[in-house]
């Protein structure tokens, strides 16, 4: 009985974790020398969006900023160079996400941002 108590438990959280997944994105920044703004937006499956995770990994040869922005403002900023390896995160009520990259002395590198929208 307690076996089959358990897997119910355990297929009920699957079934859980499947339906409230948003599934992971990237995005490239093709020319880390150069500003961007970026648009991220989220999955066309998914409904109403309560928060949002991004993470930075790379390397840059300079230093730069990651400006997440909210409400035409700066929200969140990470300063990033070398080695870069970053997560952010937290509520987010909006079904995109305007992310600006501004590099102050970046000769090369490479940059890509992984995100989620959960729902």
């Amino acid at each position: 009985m307690n076996q089959v108590i358990e897997r119910s438990i355990l297929v009920a959280s699957m079934i859980f974790l499947v339906g409230c997944g948003s599934g992971k994105q990237t995005y490239e920044i093709s020319d880390v020398t150069k500003e961007s703004t970026i648009t991220l937006r989220k999955n066309a499956n998914q409904k109403n969006i309560h928060s949002i995770t991004i993470m930075g990994k790379g390397y840059l040869d300079g230093d730069a900023e990651i400006v997440l922005i909210l409400d035409n403002k700066p929200y969140k900023t990470e300063r990033i160079s070398g080695n870069v390896n970053f997560e952010r995160g937290g509520d987010w009520y909006s079904d995109g996400a305007e992310i600006r990259y501004k590099p102050s002395s970046v000769k090369g590198g490479k940059l890509t941002l992984y995100y989620e929208f959960y729902d």
